[in-house]
């Protein structure tokens, strides 16, 4: 039996919003997973970062405010939280769903590519570390060091889990048909670069092509 199911991901609207304006970024509205008989809410709960900013509807307007680099981190922060929710909801909606189930490859996309983007966030951590690192005092830069290598292993952790299902996508026969593939194809090599899987990268760009 094949079930029904409406996705709704709203985390790269935020993050665009987040980039054209100041901290005080309102949450995605809330993301409803619709199945046969069964709705599931991903509540977000507010935040100072996250209450009361509105899209900008004056089209005239010239103006942009700025963002400093620790207010877009503030917001990115909480992004960082939302998509943790929503890879909770991902996968018990893919514990649930039937291998033969049409739907199933393309929840598995939307799994990997939040893998991904929780890996791109601990990476972004744990680059920018380098330039603290480099302007605090000596007697402290031990414990930043610390906290800079344990951005290292959050953003091991995701990568292995977006490697892990972009693999099950691209290896799975039943799949072949999936209306993504090229897609998933592309992400699958572009991640495997990132991790320095380079020999198994080209195989899978080979892939692509043949395909």
């Amino acid at each position: 039996m094949k079930t029904e199911r409406t996705v709704s991901v709203c985390l790269a609207a935020l993050a665009a919003t987040a980039l054209a304006l100041p901290a005080g970024a309102q949450a995605p509205p809330t993301t409803k997973y619709k199945r046969t008989g069964t709705r599931v809410d991903v509540k977000v709960k507010q935040t100072e970062l996250t209450r009361g900013l509105k899209e900008k509807t004056d089209s005239k307007s010239e103006f942009v405010p700025e963002v400093t680099a620790d207010q877009f981190m503030n917001i990115q922060g909480q992004v960082k939280l939302i998509r943790g929710q929503q890879i909770a909801e991902y996968r018990r909606l893919i514990e649930e769903t039937e291998a033969d189930d049409p739907e199933l490859p393309d929840l598995l996309f939307r799994l990997a590519e939040q893998y991904a983007q929780q890996q791109r966030y601990w990476r972004f951590r744990f680059m920018e570390m380098y330039a603290k690192i480099e302007k605090a005092p000596r007697n402290k830069r031990g414990g930043m060091q610390s906290k800079q290598q344990s951005y290292k292993r959050e953003e091991e952790k995701y990568l292995t889990q977006a490697i892990k299902i972009y693999a099950l996508i691209a290896n799975n026969s039943r799949f072949k048909n999936y209306a993504r593939m090229d897609e998933a194809l592309f992400y699958y090599a572009y991640t495997l670069q990132g991790a320095k899987r380079v020999d198994l990268a080209r195989k899978v760009y080979h892939q692509l092509i043949q395909n």
